[in-house]
């Protein structure tokens, strides 16, 4: 799925499931093929922070965009994705 969010959006929460087969994400025009979200959590695509909550049995699932997204798409074989919503990014911590 692509997603045109008719200009930049500071950051992006959605809720998954996984269940199998790899699993496809680009951010800002940086494009990433891998098998577990988990394995994302703390890295940076393009210029994008994500931050991953797994949960036991694939049951309440998150993943967090922190930064500027003006590109975002996603996709896989066997998953499942609700809730996408705008996240306001607090600022940063002094």
């Amino acid at each position: 799925l692509e997603f045109d969010f008719g200009g930049s959006v500071p950051g992006l929460g959605l809720r998954f499931g996984e269940y199998g087969g790899n699993l496809n994400l680009r951010i800002n025009g940086e494009f990433k093929n891998f098998l577990d979200f988990v394995d994302l959590n703390g890295a940076t695509i393009g210029g994008v922070s994500v931050w991953v909550v797994s949960a036991a049995g694939n049951v309440r699932n998150g993943v967090a965009f922190f930064g500027t997204i003006d590109d975002f798409a996603i996709g896989g074989q066997e998953l499942w994705i609700d809730d996408i919503c705008q996240l306001r990014v607090p600022p940063p911590l002094k």
